[in-house]
């Protein structure tokens, strides 16, 4: 790397070229199917860090492409209309949006750059996002480069940048792939070996080998660009090689103009599946290709698209396939040969989780929930790691079963199969499907019912407005199910039932009499399509809540739920509404202004990670103890307050000023703007108060920094200070450095810390929370940290650096909408305004304003009225002490959130509350210092057996709620010129008084 004015990075170039543009760069995977419009280039998954923004006129910084293998259709697609990236460099080696890439050069002759970068060099250049890069071949700088590096050839007849060399280099080709590199058989099958060939190198295999069939998913209409793929390579003579057969499509060839299908969409989708029938592939227009006659056997080596297909192929059927991205699916079937890697290899199908299944059959009535249920959540254990499972030998599962169970799990999992011990063919043990190195997961029943309680998201007694079935397509066996269940009834008129299934299985339906049973109870049979790609009209433009036997959780944004076939035809043959009791205790349905719903601005926690389930309160008390959740005891109900580290003489050099902020040059004055520090002893009678019934005490002993004798590396601005323990003094090495934002003169390492804390917890300590001065660190990407907990160790740490009031101004904190005055429409509507105008002025305008109901005038004898106004009626902050007091009630707050962590409380989603977990200071400030019903009932059951008295656990956690509330109250008495404090005191009076009133 160069200097900070001319920095360079030399990586790897997949696909060459030169580009120069701004960075766009973000730390999170991107899928480009669903995630990025490929008309306008703009991000819509609203879920990423980049929504919004728009790829066009930019070089791309992203780890990697994730999701759908369709992302490489939506590559293209950007290319040929001239919204694509300037550049796109990757964390590591990536194949679906690369490979639209490579399609665009080979076929269309258009390009971008395609690099791939060192993670600790993508990690730098992350922090250059929006300033200018320029790229050349595998050559990224700050600065224009002068001199062209490159070890390309260029080819005289067709102008390409070739990477003839690296491409070929070590793969061998075998007399017909040398023919098929020529052009001896045409220039489709010409131009698809290239692709399979520079894929190959790609995903690193040494050579190819020749495949019996293909299932084609490139098929799926994503705009005009996939079109003109599919003619361009039938045009050039492009004939398949091996059998062929087609997955869904985007339309019903035979209804979609009865349906309403928009005219242009529905010729061009149909246009696309008749290209690939011309080239020799079978129109079976399925997603389920194993129920075809042409499924293949134990052993086959094939190659499919469309990971539900994949996952079956290679666990059910015992076939061997990658999980092929589209396109090059095709140029697989125009040429017969394919990567030799991945599950085409023996080794590369074992597994490395076993998944132990218990107490199942313990269960009664279990019905046909359970497969798709357990595939969805051992998907979510497995991650990229091939499972096995074993406790299912009799259990009886079925081929749907499987089919239910797979499609789930690779909704979730990236690994291309899984195994059952004595159900799938290759695991006829357990040795003979394991790798050497095993990680195990226990599943009980309680897992299944979180997961249960997750993917059934749909509000409580909504309107039925859909029910969806056929994602993957219906089988034979599961018509006939449904047929019989809608023997002699009708439907409600106000609920849509539509099936979707392939051509096959509908013709033998039909002539088995089971279509006209459907369609007499009303359902909708749909062929050649499949839910992932219907839309409207199939999809009433009304329908809200949808009904599903799909494990997808694509459909969980619809609120689609997964019950057992009998209920949902129940459901739907009566009032067409559902019923399910409250998850929530009955305490959470007060009203609103008492307990709002939580507070989420641009780049809050839950804005970032909306997908947020939360932790119930049963999934709290069965959290394993000691491990994750601590229990109070009569020996340990003791929380110490650790003192911030003393600093000796032989230290005061080397640490003098670290506590002292470095202020921008409009603040340089700076004991005029920064207070005195906290005082531990009104920390200490605060928590007392919140924590009620726990011993709150000072730790007596000291830590102390001392000098750490150790030269730093070189050019390294990472050093060392030393942490004494107190008892038996032992030295502990910290790292420390000054921080990225320039505001610390230096910081301490978090988790250097925390390895010295643990050897000092006392033996009655049911926690310990350690205070510093010092701005903190964990990684070295980080920007700060303000504190942590780990829960299971019972060690929280806790700097009140990044809360003096002198860093409120550069740190973007306005104090006048701090809690409660955070709950104010005109400043949330503001705060979203002035988001849009940073990323696209033009936007700003368009802003949809929040609704009054979540942040209109609450009713002024509310909860959260009444905290407003008295917080309101408190001074502005002038003085030193006033200052101090505003310190202390912002480090208050996190203290007490992460002291929640030791008594095994996650981050909270349900309510304004104080575990709303945080991405920021500014954040933290307007979070409430209460917990919500959720938390408060789990710290009242734990508490409550502490109170004097007889009386059930039930009892005694209703009444230590009301004694939490009146100690909360005399504290915040005497602290009300504090506006947090004051406006707190108004809340808990009117808790208190609503709870008397019941």
């Amino acid at each position: 790397m160069g200097s900070l004015q001319e920095t360079t990075w030399t990586g790897t170039a997949y696909v060459q070229g030169r580009a120069s543009a701004k960075l766009l760069a973000s730390n999170l995977e991107l899928s480009f199917w669903g995630g990025v419009d490929p008309q306008t280039s703009e991000v819509i998954d609203r879920h990423h860090t980049l929504s919004g923004k728009h790829l066009q006129n930019t070089i791309l910084a992203i780890p990697g492409g994730r999701g759908s293998c369709t992302g490489s259709g939506i590559m293209l697609e950007l290319l040929l209309n001239g919204k694509a990236p300037e550049a796109i460099i990757f964390e590591r080696r990536e194949d679906i949006l690369t490979l639209g890439v490579m399609i665009a050069e080979e076929v269309f002759q258009q390009s971008i750059p395609v690099l791939v970068l060192k993670k600790e060099d993508f990690r730098q250049l992350l922090k250059l996002d929006g300033q200018i890069l320029y790229v050349d071949d595998g050559h990224i700088s700050t600065a224009p480069i002068l001199s062209k590096h490159t070890d390309s050839a260029r080819d005289p007849e067709s102008g390409l940048i070739l990477e003839t060399a690296p491409a070929l280099e070590g793969i061998k080709l075998s007399t017909l792939d040398q023919e098929l590199f020529r052009g001896d058989y045409g220039e489709a099958s010409r131009v698809a070996f290239r692709i399979v060939l520079r894929m190959a190198h790609l995903l690193g295999a040494t050579r190819l080998m020749d495949i019996t069939q293909v299932h084609v998913d490139g098929c799926v209409y994503t705009g005009p660009a996939t079109l003109a793929l599919a003619e361009r390579l039938r045009d050039w003579g492009g004939k398949v090689r091996v059998p062929t057969t087609l997955n869904s499509i985007s339309v019903d060839q035979k209804r979609w103009r009865a349906l309403g299908v928009d005219t242009a969409f529905g010729e061009a989708a149909d246009a696309l599946g008749k290209a690939y029938v011309d080239m020799g592939a079978k129109p079976t227009y399925t997603c389920a290709p194993y129920q075809l006659d042409s499924a293949p056997k134990l052993g086959e080596q094939v190659a499919w698209a469309e990971s539900n297909a994949v996952v079956y192929a290679n666990s059910v059927l015992g076939a061997r396939t990658m999980k092929y991205p589209d396109f090059l699916d095709i140029s697989i079937a125009l040429t017969g040969r394919a990567p030799k890697g991945g599950p085409h290899i023996y080794a590369n199908r074992l597994a490395s989780v076993r998944v132990a299944v218990s107490g199942i059959e313990n269960i009664p009535g279990l019905d046909d929930s359970f497969p798709p249920l357990l595939g969805y959540y051992v998907g979510t254990l497995s991650t990229s790691r091939i499972p096995v499972l074993t406790g299912l030998e009799t259990y009886g599962l079925s081929t749907d079963d499987l089919k239910a169970f797979g499609a789930a799990f690779a909704t979730v999992s990236s690994a291309p199969m899984f195994h059952i011990v004595g159900v799938t063919p290759e695991a006829t043990t357990l040795e003979a499907v394991v790798a050497s190195e095993l990680t195990t997961f226990e599943v009980k029943p309680s897992d299944l019912v979180n997961c249960w309680d997750k993917l059934n998201s749909a509000p409580i007694n909504q309107p039925l407005d859909l029910v969806s079935l056929g994602n993957p397509h219906f089988s034979l066996s599961e018509m006939r199910k449904l047929a019989d269940l809608c023997l002699g009834r009708k439907k409600a008129a106000n609920v849509a039932v539509v099936v979707t299934c392939g051509r096959s299985i509908y013709k033998l339906a039909e002539q088995a009499g089971y279509i006209s049973k459907l369609e007499e109870f009303g359902v909708q049979v749909l062929t050649d399509t499949c839910w992932c790609m219907i839309t409207e009209p199939v999809i009433p433009r009304a329908a809200k809540t949808i009904m599903t036997n799909s494990g997808n959780p694509a459909a969980q944004d619809a609120g689609f739920t997964r019950p057992p076939m009998n209920k949902l035809l129940a459901a739907v043959s009566q009032s067409g509404k559902r019923s399910r009791e409250p998850v929530l205790q009955q305490d959470a349905m007060k009203n609103p202004w008492t307990f709002p719903g939580p507070l989420v601005l641009p780049d809050d926690e839950l804005a970032v990670e909306p997908d947020d389930d939360g932790q119930t309160f049963k999934e709290w008390l069965d959290m394993p103890s000691e491990d994750e959740r601590n229990q109070v005891t009569t020996e340990k109900k003791t929380i110490y307050v650790i003192l911030p580290p003393t600093i000796p003489q032989d230290s005061e050099k080397t640490m003098k000023d670290w506590h002292k902020p470095v202020l921008p040059g409009s603040a340089q004055d700076l004991d005029k703007w920064t207070s005195s520090t906290p005082r531990v002893n009104d920390l200490i009678s605060y928590l007392r108060a919140f924590y009620h019934g726990m011993n709150v005490v000072q730790y007596q002993e000291t830590f102390t920094w001392r000098p750490w004798n150790e030269k730093p590396k070189a050019r390294s601005k990472t050093t060392k200070i030393g942490l004494e323990t107190p008892g038996e003094p032992e030295v502990w090495d910290v790292r420390c450095r000054p921080s990225l934002d320039g505001r610390a003169r230096m910081q301490v390492n978090l988790d250097d810390v925390a390895d010295a804390l643990l050897q000092r917890i006392p033996n009655d300590a049911f926690a310990v929370i350690m205070l510093t001065d010092y701005d903190l660190y964990e990684d070295e990407d980080d920007d700060f940290t303000v504190g942590r907990a780990w829960g299971g160790s019972r060690v929280c740490i806790v700097s009140s650096f990044r809360y003096n009031p002198a860093l409120d101004g550069p740190a973007g904190i306005d104090r006048m909408h701090m809690w409660p005055n955070s709950h104010c429409k005109t400043f949330v509507d503001n705060e979203y305004k002035a988001a849009a105008e940073e990323e696209e002025p033009r936007l700003a305008k368009r802003v949809k304003k929040s609704s009054s109901a979540a942040y209109g005038k609450p009713p002024p004898d509310s909860a959260l009225s009444l905290a407003v106004q008295a917080a309101k009626r408190v001074p502005k902050l002038t003085t030193r002490d006033e200052l101090a007091s505003h310190w202390f009630a912002r480090l208050a707050v996190t203290v007490s959130h992460e002291l929640g962590h030791c008594f095994g409380f996650a981050h909270c989603p349900y309510y304004a509350c104080v575990m709303q977990g945080v991405n920021s200071v500014r954040q933290d400030g307007q979070v409430p210092p209460y917990l919500c019903p959720v938390c408060s009932a789990k710290l009242a059951w734990e508490l409550g057996p502490l109170l004097d008295g007889s009386g059930s656990r039930a009892e005694k956690q209703e009444v230590w709620v009301g004694e939490q509330i009146v100690a909360l109250k005399g504290f915040c008495g005497r602290w009300s010129h504090v506006a947090q404090f004051a406006g707190f005191e108004a809340w808990l009076g009117k808790r208190l008084e609503d709870m008397k009133g019941k």
